[in-house]
């Protein structure tokens, strides 16, 4: 599943435009958006994107 990552401060959750790249001398055991509220705002007009890897 994809989330999206821009948010545009609260306008339309539409797009995926943010990454994380890696040159394959990873495995990804995990990824995930944050896409939280702090205090009822979104703390940045795009989400974080976390990811948990390994090297291979």
């Amino acid at each position: 599943m994809h989330s999206v990552t821009f948010n545009s401060y609260g306008g339309d959750e539409a797009d995926v435009i943010d990454y994380i790249m890696h040159n394959g001398g990873f495995d990804v055991d995990t990824y995930r958006v944050r896409n939280e509220l702090f205090d009822g705002r979104y703390a940045s007009d795009h989400f974080a994107v976390i990811a948990e890897v390994r090297y291979r």
